[in-house]
């Protein structure tokens, strides 16, 4: 049984999804940098 946040299988996805969409939008151009928040 998982006894803290990091054991969480979701919790491991999520921190690979941003690691790997900040990885993706890190080159974005300045002025799309944060558009997806708009």
């Amino acid at each position: 049984m998982a006894t803290g946040l990091e054991n969480l299988k979701i919790y491991t996805l999520a921190k690979q999804l941003e690691l790997k969409v900040f990885e993706l939008t890190k080159n974005f151009p300045l002025d799309e940098k944060y558009r997806s928040v708009d």
